[in-house]
């Protein structure tokens, strides 16, 4: 499943393009029409996010349109201005949408994509590709495993596990993954923390601890440069 924006008249459309270039989850539409032949063509698109900059009754039938196309979709209306319109939010509710935001509220929207992928998706197992080495696979599965522990610890167990130095296990896996040895093992500690800010009530310390940081300033850091916003906060919006 994916995630539709269309971009027509967003502000900062920059901003959400450069959070989310490489994701394959995340499509752009620079018109309404290129966006008809997406949703056409890709049979998963899951949320639709559109401007209402060309004014009440151009987006309404916008919405119409969508629905027509799809009535399953869900179908987020962005809002060029500070504040949302409670009148325009009603007359979009009952024509089909499901919510509307303001577009100097990125941080609300990075968040409904960012749970979207997370809840659809439940992350992609990265160990299924065969065309992967061997020693890409075990490295990534222990990993995946082993997150929490110290990344030259880890280092030093993957090179006596796949037997190769650690200078060739990174180079192996940059090659194959696009990704480095540390980048795969923020991810796992990422995904995990998320795993227990949504399941558990556990302290933002207790949870940077878990995951392998020996510090929660660094957890909400590398949180932050992840997903766009601090582990409280996402705890607190998370709402798919």
């Amino acid at each position: 499943m994916k995630v539709l924006i269309i971009e027509l008249g967003i502000k900062n459309i920059e901003i959400a393009k450069s959070k989310f270039k490489d994701n394959e989850y995340v499509l752009f539409a620079q018109t309404i029409s290129i966006a008809i032949d997406i949703i056409l063509k890709n049979k998963d698109i899951h949320i639709i996010m559109i401007s209402d900059f060309k004014g009440n009754e151009t987006t309404i039938g916008y919405i119409k349109m969508l629905r027509t196309t799809n009535p399953h979709f869900k179908i987020i209306i962005i809002s060029n201005e500070k504040f949302v319109n409670d009148d325009n939010l009603a007359s979009y509710i009952k024509a089909g949408a499901d919510n509307y935001y303001s577009i100097y509220d990125l941080e609300k929207i990075n968040l409904t994509i960012y749970n979207f992928i997370q809840k659809e998706h439940k992350y992609k197992d990265y160990l299924i590709d065969d065309k992967w080495r061997k020693c890409t696979k075990e490295t990534l599965r222990y990993l995946k495993e082993h997150y929490s522990n110290f990344y030259d610890d880890i280092l030093k167990k993957l090179s006596k596990i796949t037997s190769y130095s650690k200078s060739t296990i990174s180079h192996y896996i940059k090659e194959d993954t696009g990704k480095t040895v540390l980048e795969w093992l923020v991810y796992y500690k990422i995904i995990s923390s998320i795993q227990l800010l949504k399941s558990t009530n556990f302290t933002i310390d207790y949870i940077a601890k878990q995951v392998g940081y020996s510090t929660p300033q660094g957890f909400i850091k590398a949180f932050k440069k992840s997903i766009g916003i601090n582990p409280t906060k996402y705890r607190k919006e998370s709402f798919f």
